[in-house]
């Protein structure tokens, strides 16, 4: 009996030891998430488009977080681009290529008799000082844009840059990442196929009606 006894403590003791464990790792990781989502709300971008989905992550094993969202407008990819890229202080943020534009495909030959080639722009920059803790990317491309755009998440890219399109004559997705230790990151994340950044992670995806999920590893 008294076997059987401290069989059931050990049992009892270590699920609540996990339980509590869970309640601090779902703590770090929601922490990091509203650093970063507080940090995108002060971005001084101005607004050129109409919110339509944003979705995010954040890694208590990598100590990092982002956030992604996704806009509409009517205004060219170029001209988003080269918008948000002159509202950067330089006293504040660098950026060392500033605003790229590109067409796509990048070979010629690659272009189908029915699809045309068009472009897009980028941009990457960072908030001082270095080394840099936050980072933004923008991609911006026509609604007619085909080919991988890479700009969201797998169901993203399937659900809601449809949305967009309809919404606009182009799009914009604005990224903020943040990295707590960036050390702990690259170790962790040599490259995609090597990244441990999705274990132990939240994840969220929200449309701009309010719909979405949450997942918790």
């Amino acid at each position: 009996m008294a076997a059987i006894f401290t069989v059931l403590s050990i049992i009892y003791l270590a699920t609540e030891y996990f339980r509590a464990r869970e309640a601090d790792n779902d703590e770090e990781n929601n922490r990091l998430r509203e650093i970063v989502a507080s940090k995108y709300n002060e971005l001084p971008f101005p607004s050129m488009g109409t919110l339509v989905y944003e979705e995010g992550s954040a890694s208590r094993k990598c100590k990092m977080a982002e956030i992604r969202k996704l806009f509409s407008s009517d205004m060219a990819p170029a001209e988003i681009c080269r918008a948000i890229y002159s509202s950067l202080s330089p006293e504040h943020w660098a950026s060392r290529d500033g605003c790229r534009v590109k067409t796509y495909p990048y070979n010629p030959k690659d272009i189908a008799p029915t699809r045309p080639a068009y472009e897009y722009a980028g941009l990457d920059a960072c908030i001082k000082p270095f080394p840099c803790k936050f980072g933004i990317e923008v991609t911006t491309a026509p609604k007619e844009a085909w080919g991988s755009l890479f700009m969201l998440s797998h169901y993203g890219e399937r659900k809601a840059i449809p949305l967009a399109r309809n919404r606009g004559k182009s799009f914009y997705t604005v990224t903020l990442h943040y990295y707590s230790e960036e050390n702990t990151y690259a170790r962790l994340c040599p490259g995609r196929a090597e990244c441990e950044c999705d274990w132990n992670s939240l994840q969220w995806w929200r449309f701009q009606d309010g719909s979405g999920f949450y997942r918790s590893d």
